[in-house]
């Protein structure tokens, strides 16, 4: 751990105690709390509830639960003690388990976050729900959008744009067209190069 790092965690413990005194005070100050997670990174978060977990011998989600009574506060201020792969994970679950699936939520991760990135949230899955994300939608009726999904959590994404002109993208949309559109199914890797 180099001393930034430990200057984090060093601050991070401190905020534990505030975070503390806000939740014991009765009733809860909601402009205080929401002042502390404004003020607080989730790289902090993250240590703070580590930290009260050890310190106080309670889990901040417990506390959240048990002290905020609207249901989308409650929500809100526990998505903000997760990591973002576990957030990542926890929100394709619930897009695709309760009852409608969200594509739009499922499409909106998938889309923008890198290959690697989606790799930890696929672990993370994993870890929280016993399956991983690719057989889980390996689960999933099979469909072009399911399809896809295996593909973007499967295949690195270039980290140069390739296509920079209009010309390129042209090019490459008559490539779509002769080989892909045409020629239904015929070409996964090109669609697989162009759009994952």
């Amino acid at each position: 751990m180099d001393s930034d790092d430990e200057e984090i965690k060093k601050k991070a413990v401190e905020k534990t105690d505030l975070l503390f005194s806000i939740f014991i005070n009765s009733p809860l100050n909601y402009d205080m709390l929401f002042d502390f997670l404004i003020r607080t990174t989730n790289y902090e978060r993250q240590i703070i509830a580590e930290e009260y977990r050890i310190k106080y011998n309670k889990s901040v989600f417990d506390e959240i639960n048990n002290l905020i009574s609207n249901g989308d506060t409650k929500n809100i201020v526990t998505l903000m003690f997760y990591n973002y792969y576990e957030l990542d994970a926890r929100i394709l679950h619930k897009a695709f388990k309760e009852g409608k699936r969200d594509e739009k939520a499922i499409v909106e991760v998938f889309a923008s976050r890198p290959q690697w990135f989606l790799q930890i949230v696929d672990e993370e899955y994993k870890r929280i729900y016993g399956i991983s994300l690719k057989d889980d939608l390996l689960k999933e009726k099979k469909s072009d959008l399911i399809t896809f999904l295996l593909c973007m959590l499967s295949t690195p994404r270039s980290k140069l744009n390739t296509i920079k002109t209009q010309k390129q993208a042209a090019n490459a949309a008559e490539e779509i067209i002769k080989k892909g559109l045409k020629k239904y199914g015929t070409d996964v890797e090109l669609f697989k190069g162009l759009f994952v």
